[in-house]
């Protein structure tokens, strides 16, 4: 029986050949999906899916540095700009 740190989905099982010819299981983390835009669903490219070193990269490699970074992606945030401004124009 696994230990209980891999008796989860988050860790999957794979059958790895040994150099002494035996077949064993080995327990590896799955990897996180891709980020995506909240607004259309596309996959937003520059945010790393990467398990247990998020925390050690720089952050501006975690993301982009653009408002809305992470959340919506370039074409979504330039609609958002645009929105904003007309409102703001048509307030004044």
């Amino acid at each position: 029986m696994p230990e209980p740190k891999n008796r989860t989905h988050s860790v999957r099982e794979i059958k790895v050949k040994t150099p002494g010819g035996k077949v064993v299981l080995q327990f590896r983390r799955r990897k996180p999906k891709l980020a995506h835009c909240s607004s259309c669903r596309a996959k937003l490219p520059g945010i790393p899916s990467v398990v247990g070193r998020m925390s050690s990269l720089s952050r501006s490699q975690r993301r982009p540095e653009r408002p809305f970074a992470g959340k919506l992606c370039s074409a979504c945030a330039r609609k958002v700009f645009m929105q904003k401004a007309r409102s703001i124009g048509a307030s004044s």
